[in-house]
């Protein structure tokens, strides 16, 4: 259950332990940047008395807070006897005694509504409820820095209503339903409606971040300095190289951030532990833990605790049922379908589904190619790209049309326009002889040919893929795709030997991807993650090198997985390889 990996990187890795210093202070967690204490502008009301609501950050002390606000420690404690003879929890929210009462909003201003905040209500639900757009609702309340607060009084413009509303009167809060902080968290039925979130610069808040690895510290800590790290550990130390790498990059575009990395040991007891300890409790974002065994301990807490959960390597598929996880790998259902949306909107002209005979009758071929025929035609309404149908048999090294009879590829290749040869089979030994038999055509014919699965293609020589213009899926697991040709991934590859003195691995780039995607999701809408997730798209800046990412939630009471299912190309005309979706 160790929390910092000094140890190993210092005796395995004596060469970038200078860099490695740079990021591990003993305890294990890492302080980009400190805070002051800023006075919160948040206030609640109970039993006549007015409260700020304060959020402990990571080297606030009591003197520091209690001389913020103008009271006494022992003000400060009698009310939040909780965190006495204790360090500060960072992430709880205590309450400071308003100096001042604070008068209530009325309606006496006739320009606006007041609505009074109920439990689990978002900006975004006002701004559903009356039909304001949410940058209005701040602009009439520009106390309103973070989440809303339950009981809080929020002015609405009337002006700006645009739905009719039932004539009713405030509701009064009630003193029992306690302080809790309405910051967001609650998806409920927002999760896929269009961009209403404004996003801004999270300068002043402090978000904890929290990664889950098992580098099972202790046993490589014991290594003897001639041997190496197991290359089944050694892939989590390179993903977490990468992310140090993301997260110092957002660090300097603003990003405030307490980092705590845990060692999983690879041991669902470990993970209990971890739970246990509460050092997860008040954590905003956590990336891992990898195997099937710590997810299924995990997901369930940052359930039941409204945690985004990243799950960042596995395609166990955890999102079904829990609201908060985001599911990075795509599995194989989605990615199949995402190939299908991808053919009917890109390939157009002649159209031909070359699949093997002894999978005629195969539900699965079936289905593919029954979605490929109605993703097409609703695509394409005049039908010019309707997918006709060959079989290739392996016996007699021929083709069959659906009806079985005898024909030839030629009698399904045009020359007058392009042809779109698409393979859905992940056999290797009927893709190599079609590929042959393409390639031999391709003088003659103009090929676009587009392949389902990497492991079909691992034989063929480059000159006969780059001939006919194959398209490759790109998965995260079998065939993750770097543009080594970019001068991005260049300028990352000469940083990362920099800092770590070799060169960046898969994993590498799958630790910077995921952490600068989420970590810049922090810094332009603060814990509002999950609700602001459609504008994700529009705002986030970064164009991944390995791993695209861009998050749905597939229904109601499912957090979300991701759709980016990228395509490789390989050019004829440069004979290069690039992403092209």
């Amino acid at each position: 259950m160790k929390k910092t990996v000094l140890q190993p990187f210092s005796k395995i890795f004596p060469l970038v332990l200078l860099s490695a210093l740079l990021f591990f202070p003993l305890n294990g967690q890492v302080q980009f940047q400190a805070t002051e204490v800023r006075k919160s502008d948040n206030i609640i009301t109970e039993k006549g008395k007015n409260y700020f609501l304060h959020e402990i950050q990571k080297g606030h002390t009591l003197y520091s807070i209690a001389k913020a606000y103008g009271v006494s420690e022992e003000d400060i404690l009698s009310i939040n006897p909780s965190i006495q003879d204790k360090p500060l929890p960072v992430g709880q929210v205590i309450r400071i005694p308003a100096s001042t009462q604070i008068p209530k909003r009325t309606a006496l201003d006739n320009r606006y509504l007041i609505h009074e905040v109920k439990p689990k209500e978002t900006l975004s639900a006002l701004s559903r409820q009356y039909g304001v757009r949410i940058d209005d609702i701040r602009e009439a309340n520009p106390e309103i820095t973070g989440g809303l607060i339950i009981g809080q009084q929020v002015r609405i413009p009337r002006s700006k209503i645009t739905l009719a509303q039932p004539d009713k009167p405030i509701q009064e809060a009630n003193p029992d339903q306690g302080t809790t902080i309405s910051d967001g968290r609650s998806p409920g039925d927002e999760q896929n409606k269009p961009c209403r979130t404004k996003a801004f610069i999270h300068k002043n808040d402090l978000f904890d971040l929290a990664i889950l690895l098992p580098l099972n510290v202790e046993q490589n800590d014991n290594l003897p300095f001639s041997d190496t790290l197991d290359p089944d550990y050694f892939r989590f130390y390179e993903f977490l190289e990468g992310t140090y790498m993301a997260l110092d990059s957002l660090r300097q575009a603003g990003l405030n951030l307490s980092l705590s990395v845990f060692d999983t040991e690879r041991n669902p007891e470990t993970i209990r532990k971890i739970i246990k300890s509460g050092q997860l409790n008040q954590v905003d974002l956590i990336i891992g833990p990898v195997f099937r065994s710590e997810l299924e301990v995990v997901a369930p807490f940052a359930n039941s605790r409204q945690i985004p959960l990243v799950n960042p390597l596995s395609s166990y598929d955890l999102s079904h049922g829990n609201r908060f996880v985001f599911q990075a790998r795509l599995n194989p259902d989605l990615q199949i379908s995402e190939a299908i949306n991808y053919l009917a909107s890109q390939y157009s002209s002649n159209m031909v589904i070359v699949g093997r005979m002894a999978e005629k009758n195969q539900p699965d071929f079936q289905r593919f190619y029954q979605q490929m025929v109605e993703e097409v035609k609703e695509a394409d309404p005049a039908h010019k790209a309707s997918p006709r149908l060959v079989y290739f048999n392996e016996i007699g090294r021929d083709f069959l049309t659906p009806e079985s009879a005898r024909t030839s590829i030629d009698a399904y290749l045009k020359k007058t326009v392009p042809n779109f040869v698409i393979i859905p089979s992940n056999d290797e030994v009927f893709s190599t002889e079609l590929v042959n038999q393409l390639n031999t055509r391709s003088a003659w014919y103009h090929l676009s040919v587009f392949g389902l699965y990497q492991e079909a293609f691992t034989s063929h020589s480059l000159e006969n893929l780059f001939n006919i213009n194959l398209e490759l899926m790109a998965d995260l697991e079998s065939y993750p795709f770097v543009d080594y040709q970019d001068s991005t991934v260049q300028e990352f590859c000469r940083a990362y030997r920099d800092q770590w003195n070799t060169e960046p691995s898969r994993y590498s780039f799958q630790g910077f991807d995921l952490a600068y995607y989420f970590g810049s999701a922090l810094l332009n809408f603060g814990r509002n993650l999950t609700a602001s997730v459609p504008c994700w798209d529009e705002v986030l800046p970064h164009r991944a090198f390995q791993t695209p990412l861009r998050f749905s939630s597939t229904g109601d009471g499912n957090g979300f997985e991701n759709l980016a299912a990228p395509v490789v190309r390989f050019r004829r005309e440069d004979l290069v390889r690039k992403r092209v979706n």
